[in-house]
């Protein structure tokens, strides 16, 4: 059985660009932004396991794991992708490429964290997702209310495109996402921060109303890399500001430089 469930917009002959979406959402997350790049090229939406339409299965998730599966099931089937992930999903892009970078050309990380690098502070996120997933148990729609009120999603629920995005959420099988929420935790998740030289041609973007993230996207600066800031946006790029994001990946993806601000 196919590890993803993919769904492609535009032309078949046009420059392929993959989009994985983060923890809880779908391919139909990414519409909007597939619209918005249109027909000029090949966008290969992927819903991760137990997600979407795509099952979860019995076996048992990892990262790794994943990325190894992303590279056999899709990305070899393609010419050299654009690889873009959002969140969870970036986390995903960020090991596929460094484990498979003959696989990918350019890696675009949306409200991405290349891992924790703190051995205790990793310890710690494993426990709180564990105790989410308890949550998600017990009474899924109170957990997404919580979710959406952390400090990272800023004032997306006033967005007009939230309540669209939260029925969709509601869809979830809740026993399926308390097991991703563990599996995938990123206290699971060894730090990549020592391999992020490894990388080439990657770009961060991220929304300066997202504390969290901003911050992020700053020390990654520091050190060198592209990093693009969508104002009046957080955590949800691409439900908040997809004419935006799109607009920085047909930059990323036709011309070579950095992304506009």
């Amino acid at each position: 059985m196919s590890t993803f469930t993919t769904y492609t917009t535009g032309r078949a002959d046009a420059r392929p660009v993959v989009l994985i979406h983060g923890f809880m959402g779908s391919a139909a997350d990414f519409g909007d932004l597939a619209e918005g790049l249109g027909d000029e090229h090949h966008c290969v939406c992927v819903d991760l396991p137990g997600h979407g339409d795509q099952p979860l299965g019995d076996a048992e998730l990892s990262l790794p794991d994943l990325a190894d599966a992303l590279r056999t099931e899709i990305l070899d089937e393609l010419d050299q992708p654009v690889l873009v992930g959002y969140s969870m999903g970036g986390r995903l892009a960020l090991q596929t490429a460094l484990d498979h970078p003959e696989a990918v050309d350019k890696l675009v990380l949306v409200s991405t964290s290349p891992g924790i690098p703190d051995d205790d502070a990793r310890g710690d996120r494993r426990q709180k997702d564990r105790e989410r997933a308890t949550e998600i148990r017990q009474d899924y729609p109170a957990f997404l209310d919580r979710w959406y009120r952390l400090p990272i999603f800023g004032e997306l629920r006033q967005h007009p495109n939230f309540e669209a995005m939260l029925a969709r959420r509601l869809q979830n099988d809740p026993e399926a996402m308390a097991r991703v929420i563990v599996a995938l935790s990123p206290g699971r998740q060894p730090s990549n921060w020592h391999r992020l030289d490894e990388l080439d041609d990657t770009t961060w973007l991220v929304g300066a109303d997202d504390p969290k993230y901003a911050a992020l996207g700053a020390r990654l600066h520091g050190i060198g890399h592209h990093v693009g800031i969508a104002e009046h946006a957080a955590h949800a790029l691409h439900v908040e500001r997809p004419n935006w994001l799109a607009e920085q990946l047909e930059v990323l993806i036709d011309v070579a430089g950095e992304p506009a601000e």
